[in-house]
C-alpha cells in the first residue's frame, strides 16, 4: 500500500480483543497495525486476527507512526490496555501512542486487550524475536526494558 492511499486510518496499539475487532469492523477503512515492540504484538497477534476477519490493514514499524500522524493519515487511535479502572494501565509504548494522538488532534479509544503471551516475548530493545541485538549477555544498563505505563489525563 502506498502512503497516498492511506486516509483516515485507525492505528491499533496493543493486543486486539474481540471488542476491538468489532470496533474496527464498524468503523471501516484501513487499519494501521503498529509492530508493538518489544514483544511484536502487532506482528504476532493483530496481523493474524485481521487476516482472519478480512479487515484491510497495513503493517507499520513503530517509529513510522509519527510520519503517518504528521501526514494526516490517521483518523483514530485504538489503544488496547491491560486495565481500565480509575486510570489506564497500558503496555510499553501506550503513552507514546496516546500522546501522538493528542499532539495531532486524533481521538483515542481505550479498550481492554485481548489474550497474548507477553511474558515469553522480548522485554526490550536488546533483542528482536528472541535474538540478542547487543553484544554480550549483560547490556551494561545501556538498554531500558519495556514496562507497563500508567496513562493519566492525556
Amino acid at each position: 500500500m502506498k502512503l497516498e492511499e492511506i486516509k483516515n486510518a485507525t492505528v491499533v496499539w496493543g493486543a486486539l480483543s474481540e471488542e476491538g475487532i468489532t470496533f474496527l469492523k464498524n468503523r471501516g477503512g484501513v487499519v494501521v497495525v503498529a509492530e508493538g515492540r518489544p514483544g511484536l504484538v502487532g506482528l504476532y497477534h493483530n496481523v493474524e486476527l485481521l487476516k482472519k476477519e478480512n479487515i484491510e490493514f497495513v503493517y507499520c514499524v513503530d517509529n513510522v507512526l509519527g510520519l503517518l500522524f504528521y501526514k494526516g493519515k490517521i483518523g483514530k487511535m485504538l489503544v488496547m490496555c491491560k486495565k481500565i479502572e480509575l486510570g489506564v494501565l497500558g503496555r510499553p509504548g501506550s503513552l507514546q501512542a496516546a500522546l501522538l494522538s493528542k499532539i495531532h488532534g486524533v481521538s483515542v479509544e481505550f479498550m481492554v486487550e485481548g489474550e497474548f503471551d507477553f511474558e515469553s516475548r522480548d522485554k526490550g530493545a536488546a533483542s528482536l524475536g528472541g535474538k540478542m541485538m547487543v553484544l554480550g549477555n549483560d547490556c551494561g544498563g545501556c538498554v531500558v526494558l519495556g514496562k507497563d505505563e500508567v496513562l493519566g489525563e492525556i
